[in-house]
């Protein structure tokens, strides 16, 4: 597994957002709004890479079971969200990045990546965002085997 630090310059999302608990997430309430943007992609203009979904997460109270995620593209800076959708600005930090590949367990390529992150003297960076994944937009939301790259904001 490739682990990078690497800086990501400031951008601007749309997409939806979505808030529950690690059990909703895991009961599949994500996938269906990764599947709604997307089905509603086209919606979206100025989208800067339209063939990249982007995951954004944000456990803003690591004592609590709830979270809050969104599941956005990267779009030019003045693009407006449609209606019934959020626009969100990503300010520019360093991350760890690693690629997730399929067949190899989720867990353990997260568990990996966060004990390089220990053992090569960075701490998280939860001041943004938890973390974010990139998936290939015509990845299925239903996918069980996923491929997709993590970025961990670090400092």
């Amino acid at each position: 597994m490739e682990i990078e630090v690497v800086t990501k310059p400031s951008f601007q999302a749309i997409g939806l957002a979505w808030e529950g608990t690690f059990e909703q997430a895991g009961a599949g309430e994500i996938r269906e709004i990764m599947k709604t943007l997307q089905n509603t992609l086209h919606d979206i203009k100025q989208v800067v890479h339209p063939d990249v979904h982007l995951g954004i997460s944000n456990h803003e109270n690591p004592s609590s079971n709830r979270f809050k995620h969104y599941s956005v593209v990267e779009v030019e800076g003045n693009s407006e969200a449609p209606e019934g959708m959020v626009k969100i600005q990503i300010p520019t930090l360093r991350y760890v990045k690693t690629h997730h590949k399929r067949g190899d367990n989720i867990q353990e390529t997260y568990t990996k990546i966060y004990n390089w992150i220990k053992e090569n003297g960075y701490e998280l960076d939860t001041t943004f965002l938890t973390h974010y994944e990139a998936y290939p937009m015509n990845e299925s939301a239903y996918s069980h085997d996923p491929e997709f790259t993590i970025m961990i904001p670090v400092k």
